[in-house]
C-alpha cells in the first residue's frame, strides 16, 4: 500500500488518504486493472494461492478477488472534495463498476483520516448521487 509518510508539495504530512477497493467472487484482478486503467497497489484473484503481504505462502486459496489502489491526492485539502474528484474520474467506467456490484461484488472508496485533530468536511447531495450512480460505497476510517 501507499506509504502514509508521503508529504505534499508544501512538505506537510497528508490529513487523509483514499483507498479504492473492489471485491468480487470471480472477476480476475487483471480484468479489473484493464477495465479501469489503474495499477493496483495490492490485490489477488479468486483461486490464487494465499500469501502474506511480504510474499510468504499461506495454506489455501483466495475465495474472492481483491483489487485495491490508492489514488494520488497529494495536495487535496478536503477529503470529500478529493473523493468526489476521484469519483468523477471513474464516471467513464460506470458500466463496469455497476456490473461489478450487480454481479455480487463490492466497489468501495474509503477515506482514511490520518490526523489526531478535529477534521471535518461536507458531502453535497449531488456528490452522494454520483457515488450511488456508480455503485460506490463510501467509507471513512479514523487513524488518530
Amino acid at each position: 500500500m501507499v506509504n502514509e509518510k508521503k508529504k505534499n508539495l508544501k512538505g506537510n504530512l497528508p490529513l487523509f488518504k483514499l483507498r479504492f477497493v473492489i471485491k468480487h467472487p470471480h472477476i480476475p484482478m487483471d480484468l479489473i486493472t484493464a477495465k479501469l486503467g489503474l495499477q493496483p497497489h495490492l490485490g489477488w484473484s479468486t483461486g490464487d494461492s494465499r500469501m502474506t503481504p511480504d510474499g510468504k505462502s499461506l495454506p489455501g486459496f483466495n475465495n474472492e478477488t481483491f483489487w485495491g489502489c490508492n489514488p494520488d491526492i497529494v495536495d487535496e485539502l478536503h477529503f470529500f472534495d478529493a473523493a468526489t474528484k476521484f469519483g468523477r474520474s471513474m464516471s467513464i467506467h460506470a458500466d463496469f463498476l455497476t456490473s461489478v456490484v450487480k454481479s455480487g461484488g463490492i466497489v468501495g472508496l474509503y477515506i482514511d483520516v490520518l490526523q489526531p485533530k478535529n477534521v471535518g468536511d461536507i458531502l453535497r447531495p449531488a456528490d452522494m448521487m454520483l457515488f450511488a450512480s456508480l455503485g460506490i460505497t463510501l467509507g471513512i476510517e479514523f487513524f488518530p
